[in-house]
């Protein structure tokens, strides 16, 4: 039965990579390719043609949709300009009967980068990296399911993934005196720690008396009283105030 191209996923690291950490998942991949070639010994002798093997080459093309921070294409393009080589291991992502995945490894050099840019289309980036010797052949442990999975979602059911909801939001201090070309810094909270989107609105409810910038700094402006009123850009029911005299 033919083998799907999908079942092949590339892992690259450059070679001055610190020990111990992982390589990464080329991204938006669309299609690669592994490629040997012999310079075959040609001669002709009174008895007819003579055919040796000769020096063997290994390379790998890439072609992938540019993904502007994919750590995969980051190493490979980078590797060209700091003149450093890359290790690629191309990863059979079916397990063995080992429980392990077949896996071709390779020191590469980056031969050329390219970025082609379509007027009806993604952007697209492809490769070619040359083998320094002779790839070799092994196992790698089973991979985590991220990575066998990457790009790719399960089954779940309405409202068990997305954003965390705010659930509290306050600001200190809670109330403030300054003078008329004083400064106040308000510093906000929002709850639980693990909301996604943490950031607010600043308003005041006179601005002739009190302003508030972006950040959450107050400028006495004239005597009187103001309210400083912060929201949260993904809950606006979801508000604190700061009392302000401005003397």
């Amino acid at each position: 039965m033919p083998r799907s191209g999908k079942k092949s996923l590339l892992l690259i690291q450059r070679e001055d990579a610190v020990i111990g950490t992982d390589a990464f998942v080329l991204g938006q991949l669309t299609e690669h390719t592994h490629a040997k070639e012999n310079e075959l010994v040609d001669e002709q002798s009174k008895f007819g043609r003579i055919l040796a093997y000769g020096n063997t080459s290994e390379s790998f093309d890439i072609t992938a949709w540019v993904e502007t921070n994919d750590p995969g294409q980051l190493e490979i393009g980078s590797a060209l300009d700091d003149e450093v080589r890359v290790k690629i291991w191309e990863v059979n992502t079916e397990l063995n009967a080992n429980g392990k995945h077949d896996a071709i490894f390779a020191y590469t050099l980056v031969e050329s980068t390219e970025k082609s840019s379509p007027g009806d289309g993604f952007e697209e980036f492809s490769s070619t990296v040359q083998v320094e010797g002779k790839s070799q052949k092994g196992e790698l442990p089973q991979l985590p399911p991220e990575v066998l999975e990457f790009a790719q979602y399960g089954f779940e059911e309405p409202g068990e993934t997305g954003s965390i909801a705010v659930t509290s939001i306050s600001v200190t201090p809670t109330t403030a005196n300054i003078s008329t070309g004083g400064t106040e810094q308000l510093t906000t909270t929002i709850l639980p720690e693990g909301v996604s989107d943490k950031s607010v609105s600043y308003s005041s409810s006179d601005t002739s008396i009190a302003t508030v910038s972006s950040s959450g700094l107050v400028t006495g402006e004239a005597a009187g009283t103001a309210t400083i009123t912060v929201t949260s850009n993904q809950d606006k029911t979801k508000t604190a105030t700061c009392e302000v005299t401005v003397a």
